[in-house]
C-alpha cells in the first residue's frame, strides 16, 4: 500500500540522485516543479553575488539537497508518531528516501518524474 513516486533534477546532461516518496502521489512532483520555480527566481536575484557557488550555478545534486531542507520545514514530512498519534518534529518523514537512479526504490504507483531546469 502506498502512492509511491520518485524525482530527480536534470541539467543539461547531468541528472541528481532520485528522491523516492512512499506517500508523494502525483501531486509531489508538482510540488517540486513549483518549488524550482520559486528557488530559481530567488538564485536569480542572487546569483551576482557568488557565480561560482554550487547554488548560484544551479547544480543538480546541490538542488535536491535545497528542495529537501525544503521538504523538512513542512509539518507534513514531521515523522515518527507518538504515543498519542501526533507527529514529532525531530525527525524527518520516513517516507522519504534516495536512490542513484529511478531503479534504485519503489515508485510502482505513479513512476518517475524527470524535472528538468
Amino acid at each position: 500500500m502506498g502512492d509511491r513516486v520518485s524525482i530527480s533534477f536534470k541539467k543539461g546532461d547531468d541528472e541528481s540522485v532520485c528522491l523516492f516518496h512512499h506517500w508523494g502521489g502525483q501531486d509531489f512532483p508538482r510540488i517540486a516543479q513549483v518549488w524550482l520555480e520559486v528557488h530559481e527566481r530567488m538564485v536569480d536575484k542572487h546569483r551576482e553575488k557568488n557565480i561560482s557557488c554550487p547554488i548560484s550555478r544551479l547544480d543538480v545534486d546541490n538542488l535536491m539537497l535545497q528542495f529537501i531542507r525544503y521538504l523538512s520545514a513542512r509539518e507534513d514530512c514531521n515523522g515518527f508518531y507518538g504515543k498519542h498519534g501526533e507527529r514529532n518534529p525531530d525527525f524527518f518523514t520516513s517516507s522519504l528516501y534516495l536512490g542513484g537512479t529511478k531503479d534504485d526504490g519503489d515508485n510502482s504507483d505513479n513512476g518517475h518524474f524527470t524535472i528538468e531546469l
